[in-house]
């Protein structure tokens, strides 16, 4: 995303909600010129929320593209889990994933010979591209999109749980397989 992009969205509605998801991806030591890093930046302005300091804010920006970090991604097998979470040595249909680029969580449809074909989950009730919402117990408040796409290495992206209804993600690929033909 780049500075001016970021002005449009700050141009339209927008609440803090909102804001707090176009600031997420931005990488972590992101600072202006005043030395306020973004999350510096959105802990001042939970009390006085205002378009003003959120474009002086943007304004202060660097002119070059905003993009996230570029994560370093492990294999599996060496990645340190959250204590208490564990990584698995292989993957299979149904665990989701954090995507590292999209920042979205992703579910493993389908093994191919050379990867995935993945279904993204958005927790947006909002969202024009919904499919249908989830039913599992780690996702309850999420929805399957109409946007597959392939993942030829699932360890380059953070394992979050399995997708626990085998019958419900068989459905979504047949119904995405069926969007698409």
């Amino acid at each position: 995303m780049t500075k001016e992009i970021f002005k449009e969205k700050i141009k339209q509605e927008y609440d803090f909600d909102k804001l707090k998801r176009w600031i997420t991806p931005l990488p972590g030591k992101l600072l202006t010129p005043s030395q306020m890093t973004k999350a510096e930046f959105l802990e001042s302005i939970k009390g006085n929320f205002s378009r003003v300091a959120v474009e002086e804010w943007v304004e202060q920006l660097a002119d070059s593209p905003l993009t996230a970090a570029v994560p370093s991604p492990t294999p599996a097998m060496k990645q340190q889990p959250a204590k208490g979470k564990k990584i698995p040595s292989f993957y299979k249909k149904g665990d989701v994933l954090m995507h590292a680029v999209f920042k979205h969580p992703c579910i493993l449809l389908e093994e191919k010979g050379d990867g995935w074909i993945c279904g993204l989950l958005t927790s947006e009730p909002t969202c024009t591209e919904i499919l249908e919402k989830a039913d599992s117990r780690f996702f309850q408040e999420n929805y399957f999109t109409k946007t597959m796409f392939t993942l030829s290495d699932p360890s380059l992206c953070q394992f979050m749980y399995p997708f626990d209804n085998d019958k419900q993600i068989d459905s979504v690929r047949i119904r995405l397989k069926e969007f698409f033909s």
